[in-house]
């Protein structure tokens, strides 16, 4: 069935039909796999939006089959089993209700996108439940599919539209060859032309004239048709060279929404108070919205909305830069404690050796030996800079080695870059 609908796919692609991601997978899913259930699909897409966020309850944890029992004690059963982390993967709320006879008190589990995904991916058949959860294994296989069918159909309308490109170029190339032969006829002509009237010299000044001022816009011509000819030479050159570009760019990127709400952004928001979790927030410009003034009281804006057409790999490589930054001063701030260090540990060495010559004396007072471990500078770690750079937050505080806006410039070093121009202008600026 995936061979027929690459078929399909590559059909779609040589007629030059642009197919969205989700008009390709509705036709994939209705025409070639009609049986799989994505019923629940939606709800899940809509979940990617709240990452890192605790807004699954847990009573889905039954709706969608994962578990058949709403007693607190089995949930923590599962969330142990799952090794799923309190205030990373999910929340815990103690609810109390005022009922006649009395106050009842329960506990409310709310979970990320990511742990209640990892929980229907993991969730094994049981009796009694009410959906068996191997059609979500069947989902996501299918989305694999689909995504793979996508990837193939993206890169053969490129290569369709690369191929027309190409033989544009080819026609235009002919006409400018065709143009050049017709220029050299000319000039072919002109010069004979020149010979004749040189001729004619000695008949009158005023035709020696009318020569000379015809040889000089031959020459004008000459040049003119040289300089056009490599003109032309370097524009196809650099258009080849733009293009190879943004096809490199194609295989990374995508379109952005027309719905200007819906194009990707990424903000920043810090903590009013010292120590607290600065907040990395990307997505759509609608939800970027809604999580600042969702926590407008507690934190401001460091870096306001900006736009990146994937916040995700950005915030990515943000991090992996501020490691690189961390490891590189851990590196550098150690040179002169290993120096010392190994300047100490030879010193001790040397005095030991002393030493216990002196306490094979007889008679003599006993020198007490040194310990090279007990004197020895520490060396820096990585534990002693407390600043976590995740994927949704990073826990910051104040140090005397790496100060917050060190580790905010990483995010702003790493966007910068991404938005760079794949190709030089002429005179070399971006």
């Amino acid at each position: 069935m995936f061979a027929v609908a690459k078929i399909y796919a590559i059909e779609q692609a040589e007629k030059l039909n642009k197919l969205t991601m989700i008009e390709f997978f509705n036709y994939i899913h209705s025409t070639y796999y009609p049986n799989q259930d994505i019923s629940f699909m939606e709800y899940f897409l809509e979940l990617t939006q709240y990452e890192g966020e605790c807004v699954v309850e847990h009573t889905k944890l039954i709706e969608y089959g994962i578990m058949t029992s709403k007693q607190s004690s089995d949930i923590k059963k599962k969330i142990d089993l799952l090794g799923l982390e309190l205030e990373v993967d999910y929340l815990l709320r103690h609810v109390s209700k005022q009922l006649e006879s009395g106050t009842k008190h329960s506990k409310l589990y709310t979970f990320t996108p990511e742990a209640f995904k990892k929980m229907l991916m993991r969730a094994q058949r049981r009796s009694n439940q009410r959906v068996d959860p191997v059609i979500y294994i069947d989902y996501y296989l299918l989305l694999e599919k689909v995504f793979k069918l996508y990837t193939d159909y993206e890169r053969a309308y490129l290569n369709k539209l690369l191929s027309i490109k190409d033989e544009k170029i080819d026609k235009q190339s002919y006409k400018i060859d065709e143009q050049s032969n017709k220029i050299d006829t000319l000039i072919q002509e002109t010069k004979s032309q020149s010979a004749d009237i040189a001729k004619l010299l000695n008949y009158s000044n005023a035709i020696t004239k009318q020569n000379v001022d015809l040889i000089e816009r031959t020459d004008h011509l000459q040049i003119t048709a040289d300089m056009t000819q490599e003109d032309l030479d370097k524009s196809l050159i650099y258009q080849k060279e733009i293009l190879n570009h943004l096809v490199d760019k194609s295989y990374k990127s995508t379109m952005n929404p027309a719905n200007p709400d819906q194009v990707t952004h990424f903000a920043v928001l810090m903590p009013n108070k010292k120590n607290g979790r600065t907040i990395l927030v990307r997505g759509q410009a609608k939800r970027i919205n809604v999580v600042i003034n969702k926590y407008y009281d507690t934190h401001k804006l460091i870096i306001d909305a900006t736009y990146n057409a994937n916040a995700i790999n950005l915030v990515i490589n943000a991090q992996k830069e501020y490691i690189d930054y961390r490891d590189s001063y851990i590196a550098r701030y150690n040179v002169p404690i290993i120096q010392h260090n190994d300047k100490l540990k030879a010193e001790i060495a040397n005095y030991n050796k002393e030493a216990r010559k002196h306490n094979k004396v007889k008679g003599a007072t006993q020198k007490e030996l040194r310990v090279y471990i007990e004197e020895k500078k520490p060396l820096l770690r990585i534990s002693d800079i407390p600043i976590k750079f995740g994927t949704t937050f990073i826990t910051y505080k104040k140090n005397k080695h790496i100060r917050y806006k060190e580790v905010i410039q990483c995010i702003k070093d790493v966007n910068e870059r991404t938005q760079m121009s794949p190709a030089a202008s002429d005179d070399g600026s971006e």
